[in-house]
Order: structure tokens, then sequence, then C-alpha cells
């Protein structure tokens, strides 16, 4: 009998799945699998139908396919067609070469007889089968062969070594596949730690990430371990004395601890792995493209042991992995985060936003848009931005946009005019920028819109009260000026009217000593009658002279405001001698229509000689060159005066009449007025309980009558309160 070669030592488990009925054949093939010191995982499923969903859940190496009186075609043509890429060993009921050629045939890996199994037998069928699978071997070796034993074992380290190479493959697959549909981190890397754990026989891994701000390691993913193991290494501190993982985070290189007990630095973590049962780790940081540093990945195994150069190769790719996964999620998680926060400004922002395609139709619009426009998404959507636009306002929105597009600006603002659903126009602050792809080609505009309709209506507002203040400060202004000339002209008044009284002092004496001399010569009894006349002629001049250097002085002198008895006729007639060469000269007649019973009134007489000047004054300045007439008529009641001084002039505007009393208010050139004559008068007459009436018709001339209480209880009255604020004028 030909003894099966020995069965060296293999690296790892082989995942198995035995398809069987017969429970009995199950328990007998686990346990002849048993005797391989535990090198084959089983799994069995009583039927093909529930093989096949098993292996749908979870990947295997080989498949042993027990025919139990089903057809062989039918059932391996269906498992092939199911899953090709996995190896199939036949469990026949007899030895047939026919059925096993047959098996060969439909792509069987090989094909033995369930009555005569052991476990050496079981274990070179699934080598061999493996080793074909991986195109190591063509066809199967005769289990007698003198050199099966070393045959068998180069083929466990060819199949090892095709089998990390394709789980590698399948694990990266696995990621990139998790990647693209977006799946969370902790999955992503539970499946890299599960890829490597499924490559090297009996290792645990865990993958540990930076967190910066705390520096220390948070916990990624350790699948194979429970909370009392990850409790304590979720939080390691990253500095140089701490644990593996925290210590190559640090360091960022790799750190290998072949055997835990025998080193110093982590006699306080011994127990901690011997309750875990490893003995060995190896720590190798995680990099981002960069070379930072996101994580470690760490192995750990049960017994002491350094790595190879095959499995450092194999933790450093899985690392690179993990790190381009890290990445790439951390990518993703930023971009949703991006978008998300976009999305909530979008939709919520107070200002109107649109996307917009190249061609700068709408894609989609905010509520704020639609409020503004009056327009819902739907119909703004599909429609051309200009079509909104004032037609004034299209070319250089226009033209603007071409340059934005032509990557002539990175964006522009605009303030134009948008047309409302309802047909309205109002005004917009519209900003346009381009997204644009890693080639420069756009790819959206992105319009935000600020309404700023209101803002404009304020700034016309604005722009129109600046106007009127400018209008009001240069009217103010032009009116101070006309009130600083005619200060400057009443000082000048009040100099002459000094200089003329200093004059008349000055003129007096001689007038009196000249008048002497007369009287003298009056006296000599030698003068004949017609010299005398002329002496007596002179004699009168000098009065004349006299009196009218005493009225000129007493006009001047400050008011006494000191109430006295006074006869208006003779005031009238006093400042009618003041201006009567004046109105010779210009030939305006002077009539005098007086009441025959003229009561005198309680007054201060040189207030109210100066109003009737005043008026005298103005009523002959109103009359044009030419000549005209001045009439005074007074007239009485029992309880008050009227004195009435009419001109033959231009009359007033009757815009003016109410603003004639007015301090400074004039309609003479400065030369001729100072506008406080009539203002003067108007507070002198209201001081004393009077009136001043007005009637003027422009062409025709004016009346002013002074109304004034016959006996009126006045107390001293000071000039100063002459220039009170005007009041409603009555006429």
């Amino acid at each position: 009998m030909n003894q099966e070669p020995s069965r060296p030592h293999r690296p790892q488990d082989y995942r198995v799945l035995l398809i069987d009925a017969e429970a009995n054949r199950a328990a007998r093939v686990k346990a002849l699998l048993d005797e391989a010191e535990e090198i084959f995982s089983l799994e069995t499923s009583p039927d093909l139908s529930h093989g096949l969903d098993r292996l749908t859940r979870r990947p295997f190496d080989i498949v042993l396919l027990a025919l139990s009186g089903s057809p062989m075609p039918a059932e391996l043509s269906r498992l092939q067609e199911a899953f090709p890429d996995v190896g199939v060993v036949i469990l026949g009921e007899t030895r047939d070469k026919d059925q096993a050629a047959l098996a060969f045939r439909l792509g069987a890996q090989d094909y033995i007889d369930a009555g005569s199994l052991t476990g050496d037998s079981l274990s070179w069928a699934i080598t061999s089968a493996m080793a074909r699978m991986h195109g190591i071997m063509a066809t199967p070796m005769p289990r007698n062969a003198p050199s099966a034993s070393a045959l068998e074992e180069r083929l466990w380290k060819e199949v090892t070594h095709r089998r990390r190479v394709e789980a590698m493959t399948r694990g990266q697959n696995r990621v990139l596949e998790a990647l693209a549909k977006g799946r969370p981190l902790r999955q992503i890397l539970d499946t890299l730690i599960l890829t490597i754990e499924y490559q090297l026989n009996r290792v645990r891994g865990s993958i540990l990430l930076v967190d910066a701000a705390k520096r220390t390691l948070r916990l990624g993913s350790a699948p194979s371990f429970d909370k009392s193991f990850t409790n304590i290494i979720d939080g390691e501190p990253i500095q140089s004395n701490s644990g593996g993982c925290g210590r190559a985070a640090f360091l960022n290189e790799s750190v290998i601890v072949d055997d835990i007990d025998a080193t110093p630095q982590l006699a306080a973590f011994r127990p901690v792995a011997a309750a875990q049962g490893f003995r060995a780790f190896w720590s190798n940081p995680i990099r981002s493209s960069a070379g930072k540093v996101l994580g470690t990945l760490c192995l750990y195994f049960p017994e002491p042991r350094r790595p190879s150069e095959a499995e450092i190769q194999l933790i450093e790719s899985i690392a690179h992995l993990t790190g381009i996964a890290i990445e790439s999620q951390r990518s993703e998680q930023a971009l949703r985060e991006s978008e998300e926060r976009f999305r909530k400004i979008f939709e919520a922002g107070p200002l109107g936003m649109a996307v917009l395609d190249t061609e700068g139709c709408f894609v989609s619009a905010n509520a704020a848009l639609c409020t503004m426009t009056g327009y819902n998404e739907e119909e703004l959507r599909g429609r051309a931005c200009l079509d909104l636009t004032h037609q004034d306002d299209r070319a250089n929105s226009e033209r603007l946009t071409v340059d934005l597009m032509d990557g002539k600006m990175p964006f522009f603002k605009l303030e134009k005019r948008y047309i409302h659903k309802s047909g309205r126009v109002f005004w917009i602050n519209m900003t346009l920028t381009v997204i644009r792809q890693q080639n420069g080609a756009a790819l959206y505009i992105i319009a935000m819109y600020e309404n700023i309709d209101e803002r404009k209506q304020a700034n016309r507002e604005l722009e129109s009260y600046r106007d009127h203040l400018e209008e009001l400060v240069t009217k103010r202004t032009a009116e101070l000026q006309a009130i600083h000339n005619r200060v400057i002209h009443v000082e000048k008044l009040s100099a002459i009217g000094k200089l003329a009284a200093t004059i008349a002092h000055e003129f007096n004496n001689p007038i009196y000593g000249i008048r002497n001399v007369l009287e003298k010569v009056q006296g000599l009894t030698t003068i004949d009658q017609k010299h005398k006349g002329f002496v007596n002629l002179a004699i009168k001049e000098c009065q004349r002279v006299a009196g009218l250097i005493s009225k000129l002085q007493e006009f001047n002198r400050p008011s006494s405001g000191i109430v006295l008895t006074m006869d208006i006729h003779e005031a009238l007639d006093e400042m009618c001698m003041l201006i009567h060469r004046k109105l010779k000269e210009r030939r305006i007649r002077l009539e005098k229509v007086y009441s025959p019973s003229m009561p005198t009134i309680n007054a201060v007489p040189d207030q109210i000689r100066q109003v009737f000047l005043n008026l005298l004054q103005n009523a002959e300045e109103a009359i044009p060159n030419g000549g005209g007439a001045i009439t005074l008529t007074t007239e009485h009641d029992a309880h008050s005066v009227r004195i009435a001084i009419r001109d033959s002039g231009q009359g007033i505007v009757p815009d003016n009449v109410q603003s004639i009393f007015d301090p400074f208010f004039t309609t003479k050139p400065a030369v001729k007025g100072t506008g406080l004559g009539l203002s003067t008068s108007y507070g002198i007459v209201k001081i004393h309980q009077g009136d001043i009436e007005v009637k003027s018709q422009p062409g025709k001339g004016s009346v002013f009558t002074v109304v004034l209480p016959i006996s009126a209880p006045l107390e001293k009255i000071s000039a100063a309160s002459f220039l009170s604020p005007s009041q409603p004028v009555k006429r």
C-alpha cells in the first residue's frame, strides 16, 4: 500500500466549504481536517443552494462538493457559473475513473473517493487543487510519488504567495468599492484589517487615527478585539516614550516589538498583552500623500516573532492603502460638509442665489431669489438670466459676462435693473463667479443677487435732500451776505449821523453869531427899509437853519423813552421839512389832508417822528423818476388816531407784503436801504399798542396807515425792543 506523504507546516488557514447532504460524512471530513493542526477552516452546507448562499456572504478558497445521488454535471456547472474563481474538489461515492475524468473535463480541480478518505489525502487534494487554481501545477500528481512531500511543501508556499496577492487585490477592490459607494470610514478600516488578518495566520490588527488637537491616537478599527483592549489603546498619547503606536506616530517610523516579555520598556503593558493573548506587535505609521502621519497600523501576534521581508511589504502596502482611504474619506467628508454648508446658505440665505449653466440660464434658484423676482424655481429653470434684465442694462451685463467666461476676470459685480414677474422694475446688485475644472473649463456660474431698490430710492431722496440743502445754504449764504452788507451800511449811516450831529453842533455857534450880528444891524437907524427887509430875511433864514440843526441833533440823540403829550400834525410837518428839498428836486408833490380837530396823543415823540420819517422816505423812494405825489391824511375816532401816507409809486408785489416788516428785508439797492426802517417802525407802533396797515397795488402805489391809541398807559420804552419778530400784516 502506498504511504501518503507527510504534511509540512503551513503558514495559515484556508477556508473550505463542504457541501454534503450526509451529516455523518460531513462530520468525518471535519474530523480529518481537524487533524491537520487547524490549517483548514471548515464550514458545511447541507445542499448546493445553501452553499451558494454561503459563498455569497463570505469568500472560500475551496469547495468540497459531495455527490449524493445528484448528477455531477448539473451541480458542478451551477457552482462554477456562479463562482468561477473558486476551486472545486469532487467527493465521489466510488473510485470511478470515468467519473474522475468527467470531473476534470467539467473544470473540477480534483476527484477523490469519499469512502477511503484520510487526513493526508484530503489535505493533498486541497493543496493540489489550490496549486492548479493558481496555475502552479497543471495536472494532479499521484499521491504515492517519491517527491510528493517536497512538492507539497513547495506548492503550499507558492499557493500562499499567490493567495496573498489575490487576497490583497480583493481587499483593495473592496476598499475602492467602499470608497466609491461612500461607506463610513470605520467600515472601510474594518475591511482593511480583516483583509490583513485573512492573509496572516492567527494575527489581529488595529488602526488608530491621529487627533492633532489633543496629540493622541483615537480608535479607528479593531474588529477582532473587545472593548477591554480598545478602551486601553483609544487615546494613547503621541510621544517618544509611549507604547508602540504612540511612539511610531511620534517618530513617523515603524516600531517592531518581537517579544513583549523581553522588552523592559513594556513591563507595564505585559498584563494587558497576556490577557489579550499576544506576545509581539508591529506598529507602522499611516502616512498621507504628503508624508504626514495620519495614524498607525498595528498587528498583534500570539508568539514572539519578527516580520519577514514579504510581511513587511504587505504591512506597508496595507498602510499605504489605508492612508489613501483615510485621505479620500476625509476629502469626501470635507466636500460633503462644504456642499451641505453651501446648500444651507443657498436655501436659507437672505440674499438671492442661483446656479447658472455656461450659457447663463438658470439651473436652480433659492427661495430669496424667487421672492425677489416673483417667479418660482420651475419658472426660472432653463430661462436666460438676461431675460429678466432691463433692456437698457442688457448690453453692459452681456459684455461683462462674456469677459468673465473668457477668464478675463475672476468675478464681477454689477448694479442693474431687473423686471419683476408683475412688470415692476427694481434695482439689484448682482455678483457672478465662474466655477471651473482643473483645466480651466467652465462648469457653471454662481450668481448672487441683492435687492437694492430701497437703497436706490433712499439715495435718490438723499440726493434730492442734498440738492435742496445746498440750495438753502446758497440762499441763506446770500441772505447773510446781504445782512452783513446792510449792517455795514447801517454802521456807515450811524457814523454819518454822528458826523452830521457833530457838524450841526459846530455850525450852530456861527449861526447864532451871524444872527446876533444881523439883529444888531437891524437895530441901526441908518438902514433904510429895503435893506432892513433883507436883514429880516437873513435873520429868519438863520433861525430856520438853527431849527434844522436842532432837529438833526434831536433826531440823532438816543430816545429818552419818556411818554409825553404830542401833536401829530406838528410831528408830521417837522419830518416833511427834513425831506422837503428832496421832494422838490424829484418833483414830488406833498399833499396834506389833516383832520381839523385832531387830538393830541400820549406817546414817545422822537420814536413816533422816526416812524413818520421812515414812512415818508419809503414813499419818496417808491416813486419813480418823473414825479408823483405823496398824500398825508389824518383822522380819528374816540379812541385812536389814523395817519395814512399814500404814494403814487410802483407798489409792492403781493408775495413781498408779508415780509416787508421782517428785519433786513428790502427790495431797494444796498446803497439805498438797510431793511431795518419798516421793521423798527413796526416795533415802535406795536409797543405803543398801535398797528400799521398796508394796502398796495403793483403799478398804482401803496398806503401805509399808522393807527395809534389816543391815550395809552405806556412805561419807559427801550429802543432795543423795536426789532421784534414780525407779525401778520393787516391789509
